[in-house]
């Protein structure tokens, strides 16, 4: 059977980030063409919603909100995993119903420096900020992060030999467990997936998989 692409989007549109909910609608991380901070927008081959609140400012209202968007078909929640600070949300797929969760770290602004470049007025990061999640995984009811911080009874070495990995539980918004995925050699992590009881981890130019404990999952 031929498919045919359809013309989704009937306007121009800048967008960061898209995440499909089903065939004929996106959600997509923006940014303001007013404010210049990040937003959310749920948009369709007809209708396009904007929301300017999910996205919580601390600092600039964009790098300070910066993180990474998700989707699960299970629940039909649309999950956003900050990068800075200590949070996860689950928003509705009409951006209208949003709770907020905290991680086990204990970050909970984000500690980063912006500055203003003054040749052309844009602005950048001034200092390398700290990045409490590193990636982010979802699936199913199970969100996995990659952490960028070591807690207090870990060897702060370890993120040099390892990827540590906390996994909680969207449906029921508790933490789970935490594990390390090795690096590979010398290589340090890059992006991962999750599939079933199953991960797939790339390293530089190498793919690993590992497979999980089932029962590990287990309530």
């Amino acid at each position: 059977m031929d498919s045919i692409a359809d013309e989704l989007f009937r306007e121009r549109l800048y967008f960061k980030n898209a995440i499909p909910i089903d065939a004929r609608s996106f959600i997509l991380k923006s940014e303001s063409s007013q404010t210049h901070r990040d937003i959310l927008i749920k948009q369709t081959n007809r209708t396009m919603s904007v929301d300017t609140t999910i996205l919580e400012r601390q600092i600039d209202g964009v790098f300070c909100t910066d993180g990474m968007l998700h989707y699960s078909p299970v629940l039909r929640r649309v999950v956003y995993v900050y990068y800075y600070r200590n949070q996860y949300i689950l928003a509705d797929t009409n951006l209208a119903r949003v709770n907020r969760f905290r991680t086990i770290d204990t970050t909970s602004r984000a500690r980063i420096k912006v500055s203003i470049i003054d040749s052309d007025g844009s602005t950048t990061l001034g200092v390398p900020p700290v990045v409490v999640n590193r990636r982010s995984c979802v699936f199913g009811v199970w969100l996995f992060i990659q952490s960028g911080l070591v807690g207090d009874n870990e060897d702060p070495n370890d993120l040099s030999r390892y990827a540590l990995m906390d996994v909680y539980n969207l449906a029921t918004h508790q933490y789970k467990f935490s594990f390390y995925l090795p690096f590979a050699g010398r290589n340090q992590l890059t992006s991962f997936a999750v599939f079933e009881n199953r991960i797939a981890a790339v390293y530089g130019q190498h793919l690993f998989a590992y497979e999980m404990r089932p029962d590990a999952f287990w309530d």
